[in-house]
């Protein structure tokens, strides 16, 4: 499944020379998009991960992990036999990981049982996955060297936040 742009990212309010607008509006308004429905994407969106006001801490979490994971971690992605579902249209707890136990995860696991522990992101192999640097288990496994701290610090805070 290649890696390309839905209407939920790109359905955001930003500053134009003439005011805020939404983009998609503003698309559409100069030509560049057509078939797109307001009234059908209003509720189509995603959380800016980084910004507290645009959305609740699992909101923010789950949306970061769409962006960033989801387009492998879906039903037609390539990790789709691993059953870890992260869509934000998906919410089934188990898909999302909770009290999930990994397919196959081998040395990804880093000795974890479960893909999240609820209250508990250092038992949780999804903070594992993230954290690591290790080609092995980090995920995901291509494009990265390094560890996205301010991300990580937001799946563990709402991993910590799950009763």
């Amino acid at each position: 499944m290649p890696i390309g742009t839905k209407v939920r990212y790109l359905n955001q309010d930003y500053a134009y020379e003439e005011g805020t607008k939404n983009q998609l509006d503003k698309w559409k308004e100069n030509g560049f998009l057509k078939g797109y429905n307001k009234e059908e994407n209003k509720e189509n969106k995603i959380a800016a991960w980084d910004k507290v006001n645009s959305g609740d801490l699992e909101f923010r979490a789950k949306s970061y992990l769409e962006v960033n994971c989801a387009h492998c971690h879906c039903k037609e992605g390539n990790a789709n036999v691993t059953g870890l579902f992260l869509l934000l249209s998906d919410h089934n707890p188990e898909s999302w990981g909770i009290m999930k136990s990994p397919v196959s995860a081998g040395a990804g696991s880093g000795i974890n049982q479960y893909d999240i522990v609820p209250g508990k992101p250092g038992e949780s192999i999804l903070v594992y996955r993230i954290e690591s640097t290790d080609l092995e288990a980090m995920m995901p496994e291509i494009g990265r060297s390094t560890t996205h701290a301010e991300a990580t610090v937001l799946i563990k805070e709402w991993i910590a936040s799950m009763k």
